[in-house]
Formats: structure tokens, sequence, C-alpha cells
């Protein structure tokens, strides 16, 4: 895959779920294209669907960004006890036309829409005809921060959780055993190894969390 916006521009693509605190590896996919030989219909949701299997039940909230939040993938999450906050496209058809961009908006203003069935939506308008929307199934109120640019809690809540995949990778390629190789299976499993390697390391500060006080210090 060529991807522009990705440090490595050429590489495998894989789907893969993080924790957004640890950035711990709870999931993954590799890209294939295709499910099988059918032409991968509603990619987004099913993506999202398969790897927050694991978590289903545990009332944990998914972050997402514009490419896989939609109100049906909003709703399939909350019959699984799962919350889901993420932005999402203005041309999606959920969106009410008073919340696209205008002009005639304020600047840092935000508009807020609540459905009955427990989903929010909120645009929020960063610079002069624009505006950014976010939905939501974990927030219920239209708080927004006391500063100056008065940006919505969600939006607060988006930017801290959005990141766990993105500094997953950086953090993987930072110490990484890959090796150059015209085989994408070779690739593929070093690429596993360097995940499951920070995997380890997550899992073993977990359970020693006091290690860095236990080590003698040194002048």
């Amino acid at each position: 895959m060529f991807i522009p916006s990705k440090p490595g521009k050429y590489g495998l693509k894989m789907w893969i779920m993080a924790d957004s605190e640890t950035f711990y590896c709870a999931d993954a996919q590799l890209y294939a294209g295709k499910v099988g030989n059918q032409t991968d219909v509603g990619q987004a949701t099913r993506v999202v669907l398969q790897l927050s299997d694991s978590i289903s039940g545990s009332g944990r909230n998914v972050t997402t960004d514009n490419f896989f939040t939609s109100y049906h993938l909003a709703k399939e999450l909350m019959g699984r006890r799962l919350s889901l906050v993420g932005t999402i496209r203005n041309n999606r058809k959920e969106i009410p036309g008073e919340m696209l961009p205008d002009r005639r908006r304020d600047l840092y203003s935000s508009k807020f829409g609540f459905a009955d069935d427990g989903v929010t939506l909120v645009s929020y308008v960063p610079k002069r005809g624009k505006a950014v929307t976010l939905l939501s199934t974990q927030h219920r109120s239209n708080t927004v921060m006391s500063d100056e640019k008065k940006k919505p809690e969600i939006i607060t809540y988006y930017n801290a959780t959005k990141s766990g995949v993105d500094v997953l990778d950086k953090l993987v390629r930072t110490y990484s055993c890959k090796r150059a190789s015209s085989r994408w299976t070779v690739a593929f499993f070093l690429n596993m190894l360097d995940i499951a390697a920070y995997n380890a390391l997550v899992l073993w500060i977990t359970a020693n969390p006091n290690w860095l006080q236990d080590k003698p210090h040194r002048r």
C-alpha cells in the first residue's frame, strides 16, 4: 500500500486496536482488500466490530477517526455495551444541515444534537468557514472548556484517546528487529515480532509497577 500521510509511506496495511494509555496492541488484522473472494462491503464497520469483539460487554470506549465513525457503528457497539467517540465525515446523511461548515457561524462556537437513543453529535468551529463534527455515545451534555477556544468536552476526550495506534506504530519503528526483505510474509512476521516485544514490555511493567523505584540510584 501507498499511504502518503503515514511516516512509512509504503508497506503492509494493518488494522489495529490499541489501548489509549499504554498503547498495548489488543488485536490486529492484515488488510487484504477482500474478504475471501468477495468485495469488502461495509469495511469500516466490519473492522471495528471484529477488532473490538474481545472487549464486547466490558463497558469500554472505542475511539475512531472519520473513516470508521458512523451512526450504524455507534448503534452496533451500544448493543455490545461499548461506547463510541469519533470524528465523522460531513457528508454522512445523519448530520443535520445546521451542523455543516458555514462562514456565518461564530469562531469557537459549538452546536449540539442529542438523540433519544443515546447518540450525541457536536459541531465545532476551529476556523472561520470550517467545522469539525464528532459523534459520541458516551457524552450526554453540552459541556465546553472554560478557555478562549471553548472546545467541547467530547473533542477534549477524543484528543486524549485518539493516538493509541499512531504511538504504537512510532514505538515499534524506533526499536525494531526488521530487516530488508522482498517477501511480504517475512516483513509481516518481523512486524508482529516488534509488536509482540512491545506488548511483552507493557505486561512486564504492569506486573512490576515499582520497578523504577526498586532500582539503585547511581551518582
